[in-house]
């Protein structure tokens, strides 16, 4: 399973880019994420009747 989520937000990239990567920002718009965020790295998405266990493979910016 993969997940590619895209949106706009009327904020700077760099506070975008921070919420998405910061676990403690993270569970504000979606769910409490816990593990690390890098890639390779395990992650678990909690808040819900099942956990959701995944790896984080890759980031791409929006900035190439």
């Amino acid at each position: 399973m993969s997940a590619l989520l895209r949106r706009h937000y009327d904020a700077p990239v760099e506070d975008v880019w921070d919420a998405v990567t910061d676990p403690n920002r993270m569970k504000r718009w979606l769910l409490p994420v816990s593990g690390d965020l890098r890639e390779g790295d395990s992650l678990t998405i909690t808040g819900t009747p099942d956990q959701s266990v995944g790896r984080v493979i890759g980031w791409l910016s929006s900035r190439r």
